[in-house]
């Protein structure tokens, strides 16, 4: 019997085979050096939606290097309301239930729409054993879109 993660996510080889890249967004590259010592694939997108404003990146390692997260934020020490873009990626499951979305490459991800509060939609999917979740202020379109641009990087 198949487990429920690879139906869910349609389960690809492990991520580690993949070449590493060095072309995430510009954004991002102050940070690199916070994400290195991962112990799981380091994943970034290429393409973000242009922010009006100012933006903040922060990242760094959880779980002795076994998680990672990265952080967008229009205010220069981040809290949940300033938020414009976050990702997160462990060794955890993510979203189950949601609208099925193609990312290319045989990964299925998981768009989840959430109502009130400051949250905008969230897309979880998985690479080998790694979960990735991201979230953003934006629209569906731009979400899938920088999901659809994620590069392995080097750190």
């Amino acid at each position: 019997m198949m487990a429920l993660s690879n139906v869910l996510y349609n389960h690809v080889p492990d991520a580690r085979a993949a070449r590493p890249s060095s072309v995430a967004a510009p954004v991002f590259t102050p940070i690199l050096h916070d994400l290195h010592g991962a112990h799981i694939p380091v994943y970034l997108p290429t393409w973000m939606p242009h922010y009006q404003r100012r933006i903040y990146p922060t990242g760094g390692l959880d779980k002795h290097g076994h998680a990672y997260f990265v952080n967008l934020s229009t205010q220069p020490r981040a809290a949940d309301a300033s938020l414009a873009f976050w990702l997160i990626a462990d060794m955890g499951a993510g979203d189950t239930t949601g609208r099925r979305i193609s990312l290319g490459h045989g990964i299925i991800g998981i768009l989840n729409q959430h109502t009130g509060g400051n949250e905008g939609p969230t897309l979880s999917w998985r690479r080998g054993t790694v979960g990735y979740q991201i979230g953003a202020m934006a629209n569906d379109h731009q979400l899938i879109r920088a999901a659809r641009s994620m590069v392995r990087v080097s750190v």
